[in-house]
């Protein structure tokens, strides 16, 4: 072993040593840090949670006071001898003798309430006396007055006594029952909508507090110990209990404890509960009115403390790796400084960046790796400018047989040599289009081979776009009626204004354009071609209802040979050249491409060109 990676060894080694001694010291005082913050942030959040819960219960409250001052003020009138308004459960929620709201109502009230309920009508009995009768009726309130499906959210029960049999006192009753039927349903319904509001606050609330990590469970229960709100809305979960937590609900509910405490084993974890009473009155801590229940997890701090441990761990790997890569810098920086710099230099040679030199060299073997290295970059441009001249040049040599191919063989298979049968036939024409398919390539290679050297010459004279585009697609018909696709044309109601365009190359574009449209659109789609006219622009659009383009792959489609992977698995034809080629004509022309696509919902390809 060297001196230099004997030192290396010693120096790591203990930086190892003392870092994991510290490592260890420091998470174990955070550990115990950590643990009371969660304890903290917990009981912050849970009394955050039961103030507003307490606002709800407060609004609530505020509105069945509103409704109890209506049924007061109606119990003053003279003839009434009592309103009483029950709940669809039979409690009574508000009442001129205060002693019964929220007592259930008797067994012979029940059954009329039942029927009430049910049938959705008034029930209405009449008790004969001497000089006057006893009107007493049950009004059912509906969720939605205009609707007669809609719940019953209440009924009023009021007992009225009559001046006299007369029928003018008589009617008088019953007018003074549908005034007291009007003031008291519009309150208990704004009781009815303020409560089913702040219940689904009060859900929203159980549910959200599920996103802190040392939340179990949380229960709202209303003075009842109903369930009024739960985490996921599991309401039953408190009625399989045992009697000695309802008991302490039942406690505190009552007024004999202020509040509970308490661990338990809850769906196999450790939790602790904390009960504590909901006031209608926070500040003078009076009126209960209903209870919060919250589960804390009491290990939840534990995934906090693995969590530190690792990103502890982490930042001690990483600064031990830090230290040791600066010492073997300050040993070797002579030798692995310029070879990060060479080899971000190769990077961008690698992908394709010819014109990258490197700029730093010195007169040691880097140094003349150096200089070997922008030689042979030199030289690769040189083999690039050779291989496009190749190309152009391998183009326009292998058009002309792959023509004398072409029409070689269509002579054989339409029998102007001799008869063929029908299996030679078939291998002729499978080779025919494979010739086709060449022949295609070969002109696009050889037009992006004259864009690219400003060479594709353009001829604009003033002519109908419309009139090319009709042209255009007359030469699909075959295509898509043997596909069974439906290719519409609409054409301009007027005449748009001429176009000054070379018509050939304009041609390329709409036919390249319309056959992607046919070549992606499976057998019952359809493709259209629609014009729009601007005050100095015409708009051609292509759409179709094809397998479309993903979205992550759109900035890509104009560029030389891409195809989407999605096209790519239908095996289609193509090049990935076409779009390329239609682009740089469009702009020649003074005009702008785009496309709307979306996978498996077809493409809008859209151009526009200056009108003349």
């Amino acid at each position: 072993m060297s001196l230099s990676n004997k030192i290396n060894f010693i120096l790591i080694s203990t930086l190892v040593i003392v870092l994991t001694v510290v490592f260890w010291i420091i998470t174990d005082i955070e550990s115990k840090n950590l643990k009371q913050q969660i304890k903290d942030e917990a009981e912050i959040v849970t009394f955050m949670m039961r103030g507003d819960i307490e606002k709800m219960f407060i609004q609530i409250g505020k509105e069945q006071k509103s409704l109890q001052s209506v049924v007061d003020e109606f119990g003053s009138v003279s003839g009434i001898e009592y309103i009483k308004v029950f709940d669809p459960y039979g409690y009574y929620v508000a009442a001129t003798q205060h002693n019964l709201i929220g007592e259930r109502a008797e067994k012979d009230d029940m059954d009329i309430l039942e029927g009430v309920i049910q049938s959705q009508q008034y029930v209405e009995n009449r008790k004969e006396e001497k000089d006057f009768f006893y009107f007493e009726q049950f009004i059912p309130i509906k969720s939605d007055i205009d609707d007669k499906n809609s719940r019953v959210i209440n009924v009023i029960e009021v007992e009225i006594r009559t001046k006299s049999k007369k029928p003018e006192d008589v009617r008088d009753a019953g007018r003074l029952s549908q005034m007291i039927s009007i003031a008291v349903e519009q309150s208990a319904r704004l009781v009815i909508s303020t409560g089913e509001f702040n219940l689904q606050s009060l859900q929203a609330i159980t549910d959200n507090m599920m996103r802190f990590g040392f939340f179990h469970d949380t229960f709202i229960f209303n003075y009842n110990l109903d369930v009024i709100a739960a985490t996921a809305g599991d309401r039953e979960e408190p009625n399989k209990d045992s009697e000695q937590y309802k008991q302490i609900r039942n406690d505190i509910i009552s007024g004999k404890s202020a509040s509970a405490s308490y661990n338990r084993i809850h769906e196999g974890q450790e939790v602790e509960v904390n009960v504590m009473p909901i006031y209608l009155n926070p500040q003078n801590r009076s009126e209960i009115v209903g209870l919060v229940e919250v589960h804390n997890i009491v290990n939840a701090f534990q995934d906090r403390i693995n969590d530190l441990r690792f990103r502890m761990a982490l930042a001690t790997i990483i600064l031990i790796i830090v230290l040791a890569v600066v010492l073997v810098l300050f040993l070797r920086r002579e030798i692995i400084v310029p070879i990060k710099e060479y080899s971000a230099v190769a990077q961008k040679v690698a992908s394709g960046d010819l014109n990258q030199r490197i700029e730093k060299t010195s007169k040691d073997e880097i140094g003349r790796f150096g200089d070997v290295f922008n030689l042979m970059v030199s030289n690769l441009r040189e083999l690039d400018k050779l291989k496009s001249e190749f190309i152009s040049v391998a183009a326009h040599q292998l058009r002309t047989p792959l023509s004398a191919v072409k029409w070689a063989v269509k002579m054989v298979i339409d029998g102007d040599v001799g008869p063929v049968n029908e299996e030679q036939k078939n291998i002729l024409d499978q080779g025919y289009k494979s010739n086709e398919r060449m022949i295609a390539l070969i002109n696009d290679l050889l037009d992006v081979s004259r864009i690219e050297a400003g060479r594709f010459e353009y001829e604009f004279l003033e002519s109908s776009l419309e009139d090319l585009i009709e042209t255009s697609i007359q030469e699909f018909q075959q295509i898509v009626k043997h596909k069974s696709i439906s290719l519409k044309y609409h054409k301009p109601e007027k005449p748009l204004p001429k176009v000054k365009m070379d018509s050939l190359k304009l041609k390329m574009v709409i036919e390249n354009l319309v056959d992607n449209a046919v070549k992606y659109t499976a057998p019952g789609g359809q493709v259209e071609v629609l014009f729009k006219y601007y005050r100095s622009i015409i708009e051609v659009i292509v759409s179709d209802s094809g397998v479309g383009i993903p979205k992550d792959q759109l900035p890509q489609l104009f560029s030389k040979f891409f195809r989407a992977k999605n096209v790519i698995r239908m095996q289609t034809d193509g090049t990935g050249l076409g779009l390329f080629i239609a682009k740089k004509i469009v702009e020649e022309h003074g005009g702008i491409i785009w496309v709307e696509s979306e996978e498996g919902r077809g493409t809008k390809m859209h151009f526009t060109l200056p009108i003349a």
